[in-house]
């Protein structure tokens, strides 16, 4: 590209292509909007219709996934109102279903705790999870963000739509330095929101697991979706579509396995 030329998408992701091979450059984080576009998209043609609600970094509060005396156990050991956040929570058209996504562009970025407390979370009725928010907000200093993501939960039906949530929402964005009565209100919120009969681990991932070297290695039950099968899906998707996929394919080949300058 000359100074005269106006940058691309496609020198985005060329940008990004390029990146990827230098050490420590997060490409997951950089290239997750993009995947975020077509998520629904990649879900449905697995799992059918999405909702349209869509949540980046879900909070998995720890004290909701793990009792007092399994949270002791572990190293160093968190607070109850510490949490995991997961890439992506989505969920069915029906809501009968939520999707915790994790997104992988290096395969070498798979961590073994990551897949515990995934595996804690696949378990826990996804409404204990969203009370869960309710706790955080309460003990977080970032309490507006809370609300927002309780508004958001409010769309898919995991938190009625109510006077008081409204109420709460305007209260917690008025001009206001101090918030009076918040934490009350908080506590007020009702959460008797749609029943979710199962939640799913999904990861989106260049390509599949190495085989485990002993019979000992626990089975997680995650659902898989590689790339190969992602950028067919997203390059039936005009011309953004046709030019992420052609990135995607790139992207399955591990990063300095090959030789950038002849990117």
């Amino acid at each position: 590209m000359t100074d005269s030329e106006s940058p691309t998408v496609s020198d985005v992701f060329k940008l990004l292509n390029r990146s990827r091979h230098l050490p420590g450059y997060p490409l997951e984080g950089r290239s997750a909007p993009f995947f975020a576009l077509f998520l629904r998209d990649i879900l449905r043609d697995r799992f059918g219709k999405m909702d349209e609600t869509l949540i980046p970094e879900f909070p998995l509060r720890i004290g909701s996934l793990y009792t007092k005396e399994e949270r002791q156990e572990l190293h160093p050991t968190p607070g109850c109102n510490q949490s995991y956040n997961v890439d992506y929570a989505v969920f069915a058209e029906d809501k009968c279903s939520a999707y915790l996504v994790e997104l992988k562009t290096d395969m070498g970025s798979k961590r073994s705790k990551q897949d515990e407390y995934l595996c804690k979370a696949r378990d826990t009725d996804f409404n204990l999870l969203v009370r869960g928010v309710r706790d955080l907000a309460k003990a977080s200093k970032s309490k507006r963000k809370y609300v927002h993501l309780l508004h958001q939960l409010s769309r898919a039906g995991f938190v009625p739509k109510t006077d008081e949530l409204e109420q709460l929402y305007e209260m917690s964005f008025s001009e206001d330095r101090v918030v009076r009565g918040w934490t009350n209100a908080v506590e007020g919120l009702k959460f008797e929101g749609r029943e979710c009969s199962e939640t799913e681990v999904v990861f989106i991932q260049p390509k599949a697991d190495p085989e485990p070297t002993n019979d000992s290695s626990r089975k997680d039950n995650f659902k898989y979706i590689y790339f190969d099968e992602v950028a067919n899906i997203v390059k039936r998707h005009g011309d953004l579509g046709c030019t992420f996929a052609n990135f995607i394919e790139q992207w399955i080949k591990k990063a300095g396995s090959v030789d950038p300058r002849c990117i």
